[in-house]
């Protein structure tokens, strides 16, 4: 279950039989979630020294935000790992002559069907600003619908970057592009749930997938006042 069945890069650990995969200060872990409205868990695995952790929780609120990185301070503690920092990171040298094959519009592919996600997230701009590479995440999601750079995470090679998301509560991320040996830069994965996204052609833009996520927003917030006006006719009947 621990063994990579798919890995789309070499750069990125892959995912196992239901266990994401990856390390931390070079120990082996594994690890899988659950979010649900009113319940979350998550699973984090360090085989290699005997320690498991198990978080779960009800009804807490922001639970995506704070209980990832609660059991991973927890896990670095009791496996010995330095605590993370950005400002500690080694920092690599910035390849410009490469970003304007990097720059671009990055879409779900569309095999995925899961209407949710693509409500919740289409994509990823890339693109150059203010002298740095960065990643725009297309999402009408208002705490994660902003600007990231994109710092490179490999001496040897240009086409591997992080994202530091921990101020959101998400770990540091890995973020690696991938080239087709026709077409040049193809897609972009992330180690973050392993999400693939194939490059668009043409121009960067939110695209229609905005009104159709605000519609389907506007609807449920209606189907919701609705439900609360009917349970206080309800409480109020004598």
């Amino acid at each position: 279950m621990f063994a990579p069945s798919f890995q789309p890069v070499s750069q990125l650990p892959g995912v196992g039989l239901g266990c994401f995969t990856g390390e931390v200060a070079g120990h082996r872990i594994v690890q899988h979630d659950g979010l649900l409205p009113g319940f979350a868990g998550q699973l984090i695995i360090a085989p290699d020294d005997d320690v498991a952790i198990v978080g779960l929780t009800n009804g807490s609120p922001n639970v995506h935000a704070w209980l990832p990185v609660e059991l991973a301070a927890l896990l670095r503690e009791l496996i010995g790992a330095p605590v993370e920092d950005e400002e500690r990171r080694e920092r690599f040298p910035q390849h410009p002559e490469t970003w304007p094959e990097l720059c671009g519009r990055y879409a779900m592919p569309s095999r995925i069907a899961d209407l949710r996600a693509r409500l919740a997230f289409s994509g990823v701009d890339v693109s150059v600003r203010g002298g740095r590479l960065t990643a725009r995440l297309r999402t009408p999601i208002p705490w994660l619908s902003r600007t990231f750079a994109l710092e490179p995470d490999d001496a040897s090679d240009p086409d591997v970057f992080r994202i530091d998301l921990t101020p959101f509560g998400l770990p540091m991320t890995r973020v690696v592009f991938a080239r087709d040996p026709d077409r040049g830069v193809s897609s972009v994965y992330a180690d973050l749930l392993l999400q693939v996204l194939e490059k668009r052609p043409g121009r960067s833009g939110p695209g229609p997938w905005l009104a159709v996520a605000l519609g389907a927003i506007a609807v449920a917030s209606a189907v919701r006042a609705v439900r609360r006006r009917v349970r206080a006719q309800k409480g109020a009947s004598p």
